[in-house]
């Protein structure tokens, strides 16, 4: 069992403030308001989803269309706070368009 503190969560439309979580098996089991004296985070909202995205920190997925660049994109998203990408090709010939396909 874990508790975490935060100070300002964003979930389901509403803004909570002071909040408590505890997290079992990585399901959260409980949120309850809390008055800490330090917050463990300062803000904390549902991961992002992106659904256009041409590349990551290395690779440009149009310019390599790569299993290398598909783990680039997912490890840089996820910095970020996004866990679901939608890797995007920029206009691209045929055989880039089908090296992309293979990647997936």
């Amino acid at each position: 069992m874990k508790e975490i503190t935060v100070k300002n969560l964003y979930t389901s439309g509403k803004h909570l403030k002071s909040q408590k979580i505890t997290i079992d098996n990585g399901i959260i089991q409980n949120i309850t308001p809390c008055n800490p004296e330090h917050y463990d985070y300062e803000n904390l909202a549902p991961a992002l989803v992106d659904i256009h995205l041409n590349g990551g920190e290395e690779y440009h997925f149009t310019a390599s269309p790569t299993l290398d660049a598909l783990e680039d994109i997912d490890q840089a998203s996820q910095k970020k706070g996004v866990a679901y990408v939608l890797p995007a090709l920029i206009t691209s010939s045929p055989e880039n368009i089908l090296k992309a396909i293979e990647a997936t």
